[in-house]
């Protein structure tokens, strides 16, 4: 993560918090995931702290959800 990613993300959390809202903790939140090729990392997976989580929770709704997706990458010419 760069550097200004994480300051705004600080300023984001400094914000909720200032805003008197409580993070909560669950173990349901915990996921197991592919850091980089072949290195099985688990993480914790919420909408308060996690940056650009795009459409992750209707692909995977559950830490049990099967890994149904292919990602590909390419450029139009």
């Amino acid at each position: 993560m760069r550097l200004n990613q994480l300051l705004n993300l600080h300023l984001f959390l400094e914000n909720y918090v200032k805003n008197e809202k409580i993070l909560t903790f669950s173990k349901d939140r915990i996921y197991s995931a592919i850091y980089r090729p072949f290195v099985k990392k688990n993480t914790y997976f919420s909408e308060i702290i996690t940056h650009s989580i795009y459409l992750q929770p209707k692909i995977f709704p559950k830490a049990e959800s099967e890994n149904l997706v292919i990602g590909l990458t390419f450029r139009l010419c």
